[in-house]
């Protein structure tokens, strides 16, 4: 597998949701169980690195590698609207926000009862 396939099936993983919750994930080798390394990590953040990924595979998909390596342009094709060859690349819109009727503590929770599933169902 060559280097550029290789980071390109990164990319695609991570759009599909690799790190959201529910997914197959990774395991932490160095956490003892079955603990899944993005599971530390917020909900609005696992969301936020599945449509970022989503973004830049479509940016590369239409010939913007030095953009998406950064040696060409500016750190903004995450996030604002890029045309490549025609084809107008917009990020997209976030699947998960923060409800602000539901207190921190009760996300918290949430999200432990989440891991607690997952950890019980063997996933």
């Amino acid at each position: 597998l060559s280097l550029t396939a290789a980071y390109r099936r990164v990319l695609q993983l991570l759009s599909a949701g690799f790190f959201c919750p529910g997914s197959a994930g990774i395991s932490d080798p160095c956490e003892s169980g079955n603990v899944r390394v993005h599971t530390i990590m917020s909900l609005e953040e696992q969301d936020l690195v599945c449509l970022t990924a989503q973004t830049l595979l479509r940016v590369l998909s239409h010939g913007g590698y030095k953009q998406v390596l950064g040696i060409e342009g500016n750190s903004s094709i995450a996030t604002e609207m890029s045309v490549w060859d025609g084809v107008v690349v917009s990020p997209l819109e976030r699947a998960y926000e923060k409800s602000e009727d539901r207190k921190e503590g009760e996300e918290e929770d949430m999200e432990n009862e989440e891991m607690t599933q997952d950890m019980e169902m063997g996933e």
